[in-house]
């Protein structure tokens, strides 16, 4: 259930050069008074050169580590009143080390751009209707890129809230 209470956030991963088995976006909470809920995830692909019959998939997978290095992204609040995330709550693109996946991967998401430029397919998955996805205190998730190459770059936006524990 979504709790108007509980401050909600987006994050995006704006323009991220596509690389086999790259881990595009790491959420990871490390906070043991905070449940992260992943309320919606959208991505959508550029094409820098036209590929005919192109699909890139995308997979979401819950990790029980969070990698190390890469670049930092900075989640803003969707309203106002509330500001940065709490500590231990961490989000970044591509680390340097990858995460520990744990299970079976849980959502794919298929982009299929064929034509070069801004165009391609925008994908959303809304789990509003059906209960948010949860991140306990060592929990986290990756957005990974299959093991297939491109021509372009990923766009993802990452909806959240946080819900005190």
């Amino acid at each position: 259930m979504i709790r108007p209470e509980n401050p909600k956030y987006s994050v995006a991963l704006v323009e991220s050069a596509v690389a086999a088995s790259a881990h595009h976006l790491v959420i990871f909470n490390n906070n043991p008074n905070f449940r992260i809920n992943i309320l919606a995830i959208a991505l959508g692909m550029s094409s820098t050169a036209a590929v005919t019959g192109f699909a890139m998939n995308y997979r979401v997978q819950k990790v029980s580590s969070p990698g190390a290095g890469g670049t930092a992204l900075t989640p803003m609040p969707l309203d106002s009143r509330y500001g940065s995330l709490p500590p231990n709550i961490t989000i970044w693109s591509k680390p340097t080390t990858a995460p520990t996946l744990v299970g079976a991967v849980m959502f794919c998401i298929t982009s299929s751009p064929e034509d070069a430029g801004v165009g391609g397919v925008f994908s959303v998955l809304d789990l509003s209707k059906i209960g948010p996805l949860r991140l306990y205190n060592g929990e986290g998730i990756t957005i990974r890129q299959y093991a297939t190459t491109g021509a372009g770059a990923v766009n993802i936006s990452v909806i959240f809230e946080l819900e005190p524990i």
